[in-house]
């Protein structure tokens, strides 16, 4: 057992036990909610938030709330010994909710000045993190349409042709010969530039669904 003994008040009981789970609950919340912070920042599917300035950012707002549920254990540990069960809960909920308040109200000073709220430098990071992800989406991106233009490439000219047409005739008139016409010019792959064209402009389920219907 933990025993804190503040003097004067009674004895305060912690079972080990319940602290490491308000722990790992601490630390499990604190990844997921950074998480969805930087997707929701940054506007980028969460596949494209794994990049290590968000792993950063996660750790350190893990760390500051396993800091704050630890603190929030020696009061928990004062509630109805017939709540013990639910320690964990609270100390993790209390120690959570109570770092947003620090992050909130504590200023870094130097020589007396203020510099930055803790907030600005945890929003520094939240920044670093989602311009991370975006450009990690720009590359996901990237890869994604020359994967699609390669397979496309090798799709038969009326199926390809029959596909352009369909998507992208509405943005620009005998867009076959036009993209044809490209190729030829910069001696490059018509087949290929056509499906640089489909894999940019139309919707990857669509390319997807149609290229499963091709191969098959």
């Amino acid at each position: 057992m933990l025993v804190v003994d503040s003097g004067t008040a009674p004895a305060l009981t912690v079972l080990p036990a319940h602290l490491g789970w308000a722990l790992v609950f601490a630390v499990v919340f604190s990844f997921v909610l950074a998480s969805i912070e930087i997707s929701n920042v940054s506007k980028k599917p969460m596949r494209s938030c794994l990049v290590f300035p968000s792993f950063l950012y996660c750790s350190i707002r893990a760390f500051g709330n396993v800091v704050a549920t630890l603190l929030a254990s020696v009061l928990v540990a004062r509630i109805d010994p017939a709540l013990a069960n639910f320690y964990w809960l609270f100390a993790a909920f209390l120690g959570i909710f109570s770092f947003e308040t620090i992050l909130k109200n504590m200023n870094v000073t130097v020589a007396g000045a203020g510099i930055l709220t803790l907030q600005a430098w945890m929003d520094k990071a939240l920044n670093a993190a989602s311009a991370a992800s975006i450009e990690s989406d720009l590359q996901r991106t990237q890869i994604d349409i020359e994967k699609l233009a390669h397979r496309l490439s090798k799709i038969k000219d009326e199926e390809l042709n029959a596909f352009v047409i369909t998507y992208l005739a509405s943005q620009v008139p005998n867009i076959v010969d036009t993209l044809e016409k490209a190729a030829a010019a910069n001696k490059a792959n018509p087949r290929l530039h056509k499906g640089y064209a489909v894999a940019t402009v139309v919707s990857r389920s669509q390319v997807i669904a149609f290229l499963k219907e091709q191969e098959n």
